[in-house]
């Protein structure tokens, strides 16, 4: 099985250098904004693929204020701390195997997708369709024990999904 990094976004802080060169300059001695900008966004998507399974893009930017002048010997420094970030939707929505390798990992114990959605359910989470639906009318549905049910409850937890 594939290991998983247990590590909410967060707690997570990353940290870039960038030396300033003149082409990113203006006649002011500023910095272009479309360079900072760039800088941002490549920096955001290295951090975003450490979370999100599948294409990372930026879809806006708020604001970006930039209050002192550079020359070409300085850097700047991007930090981004995750925890002063919203909750973004790819962070709010772990796959059911990180779930599961979630509580695996920190209770021993194997819980089947059936047992995660109906954790879901009970906290009017979004589950998606169930095509394994019996033929029989009088099927029994095993229901989550207590102990796994708390364990993916506090996987939720972790994931911010609850």
């Amino acid at each position: 099985m594939e290991s998983v990094a247990l590590v909410s976004a967060s707690e997570t802080e990353m940290v870039q250098r960038r030396v300033v060169m003149p082409s990113m300059l203006n006649p002011n001695g500023t910095m272009f904004g479309g360079a900072l900008l760039s800088i941002y966004d490549e920096f955001s998507g290295i951090v975003g693929l450490g979370f999100v399974k599948g294409k990372i893009m930026t879809v806006s930017v708020e604001t970006v204020v930039l209050l002192s002048k550079l020359n070409t010997k300085q850097h700047i420094e991007v930090e981004l701390n995750l925890d002063e970030l919203d909750l973004t939707s790819a962070e709010s929505k772990a796959t059911y195997d990180e779930i599961k390798a979630y509580v695996l990992e920190k209770h021993g114990l194997k819980v089947s997708s059936l047992y995660i959605s109906q954790v879901k359910r009970k906290c009017g989470l979004d589950v998606g369709q169930n095509y394994n639906l019996s033929k029989k009318e009088d099927a029994k549905v095993p229901q989550c024990p207590p102990e796994k049910e708390a364990a993916i409850m506090e996987a939720l937890k972790y994931f911010r999904m609850s």
